[in-house]
């Protein structure tokens, strides 16, 4: 190893104890990077800023001479649908006809002019429109906005351009207009197959005709890249059943089909009648096995099914004619590194390691407080690279981190790098470092060594993490729940 440091120092053996603590918990990987993004983004309490504040930090940031490094996402959110399903976790609004979400557009716009002269000399590297439901606008309200965006903004002609609709609002004439908008890849939610849980799920808008009719559709306005989107974990939906969705929506060819965990909300508890205990031991009993079907027979069917986890939230299924845009995206830059600038309510923007904001749902005016901002700094911003990296490619490349940082990972955490070293799980060379083994404890604990910072200044307390979270902790450590420090105020 590069440093000298001395194991036997107090806050080593702090780590040592509090890492060693946490592999032997066993924690949900999901449930792991809940809680961790908690502690990285919310130690500290948000505050309400006005545009010109917002203006200054993306400003501040474009000074740099590293900013242009990075990559550049923009975002659109148009927060709209027709129904919203029970286990949706987003904040949406509802609306019945194009003409609802009318004044909403116009306000997009403005917002969008004013951020834009700012961005004049920047390229954005990945454009997104999601929601809610971007398909609830009419054909002319797609055109018009992505007319003013395409004038405000500079999209790099290689970017993916993504937009995600509805197949119950999708027509050929929308999909020609933000094919002739750029867009490169559309995104249909089918959650399942199964007209009866559709219905149970407040989805009965849709059925099977519709979701083949929008795959013909967007295929006829020129879409190469077509993914379809299921959700795993439906009360009702066992593995004879999701595998029967799943062989349904492989027919159609898309290019990928994107699984993802059901979100356990209120909403759905209460429609189903079900406590969080009760849905979790209902998934302990199906999803090993429905994932392991899919895995099975996946490949039969023209899909890599090698992401496929029952622990992994999300996960995509590469038709095997298209595995090159699985090394493509294997291949992408990571959330922590990319500045996300979000237009619209609800939207998620991110001005690397300066602040984390969400745009409030309320009319936009520049003088008006309506961004909620967290502060981010440097050191959050590496954390959040280590945690990227732990879960997508398991190595991190010191070139890339100086790059990036203008440090010397080696140096930045060699406090780390010895205690992972002295336990057997890192492999390094000139050029980076492996963590080994690559299970989803060891992701947990790779994490934790590296989050100590964040962690013990964030606290313990109970608002920050889940009570099972606190007792396991507490019963591993010896520790009374009166000796945690407060959370940070």
């Amino acid at each position: 190893m590069r440093t000298g440091v001395d194991l036997a120092e107090p806050l080593a053996g702090f780590r040592r104890r509090l890492a060693e603590t946490l592999v032997r918990s066993g924690l949900n990987f999901r449930d792991d990077l809940r809680v961790l993004d908690v502690l990285l983004n919310k130690a500290r309490p948000p505050r309400a800023r006005r545009a010109g504040e917002i203006l200054s930090l993306w400003k501040a940031m474009l000074a740099e001479p590293t900013s242009r490094e990075r990559p550049f996402q923009l975002y659109i959110n148009i927060p709209y649908c027709r129904q919203k399903c029970l286990f949706c976790k987003f904040p949406v609004r509802l609306t019945a006809a194009p003409d609802g979400v009318e004044s909403y557009l116009r306000e997009l716009e403005a917002e969008a002019l004013f951020f834009a002269p700012t961005f004049d000399t920047v390229r954005f590297d990945d454009f997104c429109v999601g929601g809610g439901t971007p398909s609830v606008c009419s054909a002319r309200q797609l055109r018009d906005l992505f007319a003013s965006v395409r004038s405000s903004f500079q999209i790099d002609p290689g970017a993916r351009c993504s937009i995600e609709f509805h197949p119950a609002s999708t027509t050929l004439e929308k999909l020609l207009v933000v094919r002739r908008a750029g867009f490169n890849r559309v995104s249909f939610g089918v959650q399942t197959m199964d007209a009866a849980l559709l219905a149970r799920i407040q989805r009965d808008d849709q059925d099977e005709a519709s979701v083949r009719d929008a795959v013909r559709r967007a295929r006829e306005a020129g879409f190469d890249n077509v993914s379809l989107e299921l959700v795993l974990g439906l009360l009702g939906d066992g593995p004879r059943q999701f595998m029967e969705s799943f062989r349904r929506v492989a027919a159609l060819r898309p290019t990928t089909i994107s699984v993802n965990q059901l979100n356990l909300t209120a909403a759905y508890m209460k429609s189903e009648g079900v406590s969080p205990d009760e849905y979790r031991r209902h998934c302990e009993s199906v999803l090993p096995e429905t994932v392991a079907e899919l895995r099975t027979l996946a490949p039969a069917f023209g899909y890599d099914a090698g992401e496929a986890s029952p622990r992994h939230g999300i996960w995509t299924l590469y038709a095997l004619d298209a595995l090159e845009l699985r090394e493509r995206k294997a291949l992408a830059p990571e959330e922590a590194t990319t500045n996300v600038l979000g237009l619209g309510q609800y939207a998620w923007s991110h001005v690397f390691a300066r602040a984390w904001y969400e745009r409030l749902p309320r009319a936009y005016h520049p003088d008006r407080p309506i961004y909620r901002t967290h502060p981010l700094s440097r050191g959050l911003e590496m954390a959040r690279y280590v945690r990227d990296r732990l879960i997508k490619r398991s190595r991190i490349d010191f070139p890339h981190f100086r790059s990036l940082f203008g440090e010397d990972f080696r140096d930045r955490y060699a406090l780390e790098l010895r205690l992972l070293d002295e336990f057997g799980k890192v492999r390094m060379d000139s050029y980076g470092v492996d963590f080994l083994p690559l299970g989803l404890p060891e992701r947990f604990f790779y994490g934790s060594v590296f989050f100590l910072d964040q962690i013990s200044s964030a606290g313990f307390g109970r608002r920050t993490l889940s009570e099972g979270y606190l007792a396991r902790l507490q019963r591993d450590l010896g520790c009374p729940s009166s000796e945690y420090p407060a959370r940070a105020q």
